[in-house]
């Protein structure tokens, strides 16, 4: 592993949590770079606008559906 970890900056979310396409494209890239092996771990970042969801808590969801077991929240 060349890398201790994947950092996947946040973006907006859209009306009941939906990723906006950028947060899916961010997202997308660091669950492809996690599954080729370039870290152990993602970490997700972003707040909330209001919404009552986090960016960091949609992507953490997204992440673990697609099969990351490591990972950090922020």
């Amino acid at each position: 592993m060349p890398h201790d970890v994947i950092i996947v900056l946040g973006a907006a979310l859209r009306q009941g949590g939906r990723p906006s396409p950028t947060l899916r494209r961010r997202l997308d890239h660091g669950v492809a770079l996690y599954h080729a092996g370039a870290a152990p771990a993602l970490l997700v970042t972003g707040g909330t606008r209001g919404t009552g969801i986090t960016e960091a808590g949609a992507m953490a969801r997204l992440a673990t559906a697609a099969g990351v077991r490591h990972m950090v929240a922020v």
